[in-house]
């Protein structure tokens, strides 16, 4: 069995990640900060209290690669083998978010926590993504970090 390491300090963070996942509503955090001060591992130690897909891009990923990663990851939250069976020939972005909607729309009572991190090797690899996230307003809520 894999020994977790403790994490400390970042409760001031932690708590703001909690708000945020309490409000009502979707919503879309961007979480900002210098360069290896534990943005990532914030967001793993949360995601590790609440559960949720955490979705890494790597630079020199290609997207089948991605989608592929992102689908498993999915059917794996959700319960079943949907994605992950599908030809990844046929396996698009459209179909994934597609069917976290479904998923989404189905279980709207329950609170659906998706990390996409290093989010802009991905949305390189996703035009619509890369549009939403330069539409002005649409980043909604941020949550900025320093070193402590």
């Amino acid at each position: 069995m894999k020994k977790r390491i403790k994490f400390v300090g970042r409760e001031n963070e932690l708590h703001k990640l909690s708000e945020f996942y309490h409000m009502q509503g979707a919503g879309f955090l961007h979480l900002r900060g210098r360069r290896r001060i534990g943005k990532s591992w914030l967001l793993i130690e949360y995601q590790s209290k609440v559960g949720g897909v955490y979705f890494q891009g790597e630079q020199d990923s290609s997207t089948k690669e991605l989608q592929s990663t992102m689908a498993h990851l999915w059917d794996e939250y959700a319960g079943k083998e949907h994605l992950s069976l599908i030809r990844q020939r046929d396996l698009t972005w459209d179909r994934i978010f597609s069917d976290i909607t479904d998923y989404a729309i189905q279980h709207a009572e329950q609170t659906i926590f998706l990390i996409f991190d290093e989010i802009h090797w991905i949305a390189k690899k996703i035009l619509v993504l890369q549009v939403k996230l330069k539409m002005p307003g649409y980043l909604g809520r941020k949550l900025e970090i320093s070193k402590s």
